[in-house]
């Protein structure tokens, strides 16, 4: 159990999590923590609408490991249900560039799982009170891409990193998660993760809006880099 965490009055923590295991893992240490904290297992922006106060502030973890839609979905819905939400990221270890990229698209912080029986009291408490929880070389990460991006844009395509753009080009051409991710020799959550950065980036609402035009033959492009 959690110490020195400075409790909040009626505090409600939304969990977005694909299996039930770690819904329950969650679920407990929530209810150990010295907080008064009510967490409630949401499977979508309906249910969230009738167990969430619309006016107060909630927290919603995102277990982002194998998701059933892409993040931005999820993003758009709460943020536009729930003006007061956080959003807060749980999954393996990331690279600091891959978590620069969860604030760009509107979490406001990030633990790995091994961070989480630690520390996501206070991670919590922090992003309830407006505050950003991260590290020192991911707040820097996020202020240069921050300061590079244009203030204006029609397309979205000056946001995209390198890898994003590989992934577009990608998607234009109909593959799928799993052949992207043996094309780019990276994982298929990293591939999940980036083509919820794209279509948010683009303000894409599906993979089909991506998709180039009688675009039916796919050629197999020839990328270097090593995973991420």
């Amino acid at each position: 159990m959690l110490r020195n965490v400075v409790p909040i009055v009626q505090l409600h923590v939304g969990l977005i999590v694909s299996h039930s295991l770690v819904a329950n893992y969650l679920g407990d240490l929530l209810i150990g923590l010295d907080m008064n904290i009510n967490p409630v297992l949401l499977r979508d922006p309906v249910v969230a609408a009738s167990v969430l106060p619309a006016h107060t502030r909630s927290v919603i973890l995102f277990d982002l490991h194998d998701l059933p839609l892409p993040v931005s979905t999820y993003l758009d819905a709460f943020g536009t249900m729930f003006q007061n939400c956080a959003f807060l990221g749980l999954d393996h270890s990331r690279e600091v560039g891959e978590i620069a990229d969860l604030l760009l698209s509107g979490f406001s912080g990030f633990l790995s799982y091994d961070q989480v029986p630690d520390l996501l009291g206070p991670a919590i408490a922090s992003v309830a009170k407006g505050e950003t929880w991260v590290t020192p070389d991911v707040m820097r990460k996020y202020m240069i891409r921050t300061s590079h991006r244009s203030p204006i844009s029609d397309s979205g395509t000056e946001f995209l990193t390198k890898r994003e753009s590989q992934i577009r080009e990608l998607l234009q051409k109909r593959y799928s998660n799993k052949e992207i991710a043996m094309l780019l020799g990276i994982c298929e959550s990293t591939v999940k993760f980036h083509v919820s950065n794209v279509l948010a980036k683009l303000n894409a609402t599906g993979r089909r809006d991506l998709t180039l035009d009688g675009s039916s033959t796919r050629v197999l492009p020839i990328f270097s880099g090593k995973c991420g």
